[in-house]
């Protein structure tokens, strides 16, 4: 349990050099992107069904082998912004006094260049206010040069930019 901080969450940022499943421990712990996660070539980091995570503005995903996003119609994934209390509630305890707005965070960077492979695997997932306009996805989601994925019954909304870029 946490509370009485200034943002009520499990701070994440770094790398991850080994395959990993991310999970809430509990309902009233959100993890929260406080900065570039790394996920480094032939790792895959796995999201699962119900798990929030919320970004602050310079947080990111910057994907180099493969996020694999799994919710499902009961319990999506939800990833969006430090300011968004609709899902997780209001872990930054400021009431009414930040909204979400487009470009909140960064966004996820699926880089696939080289021998990088940047996967991404979206399943029932929602990705709400990212795109920062000078971050380097400029969109919610950013397939750059990637192997393969997909985003299938889920949503991107409210991105500063595109919502969801292939390249």
């Amino acid at each position: 349990t946490v509370s009485g901080n200034g943002i009520d969450a499990f701070g994440i940022t770094g790398q991850v050099t080994e395959n990993l499943t991310w999970t809430n421990t509990a309902s009233s712990v959100i993890l929260t992107l406080t900065g570039q996660v790394t996920v480094n070539d032939d790792i895959v980091c796995t999201i699962p069904e119900g798990t929030v995570i919320k970004s602050i503005n310079t947080g990111n995903f910057y994907v180099r082998g493969t996020l694999d996003v799994n919710g499902s119609f009961a319990n999506p994934v939800i990833i969006t912004s430090l300011k968004d209390d609709t899902y997780g509630g209001d872990i930054n305890n400021d009431g009414d006094a930040t909204i979400p707005g487009a470009g909140d965070w960064h966004g996820i960077y699926l880089y696939g260049n080289g021998e990088d492979d940047g996967i991404g695997e979206f399943d029932y997932c929602k990705i709400r206010y990212g795109g920062y306009y000078g971050g380097s996805a400029k969109a919610n989601v950013y397939f750059y040069n990637s192997d393969s994925g997909h985003f299938t019954n889920s949503f991107c909304e409210y991105s500063s930019e595109d919502g969801i870029i292939s390249q």
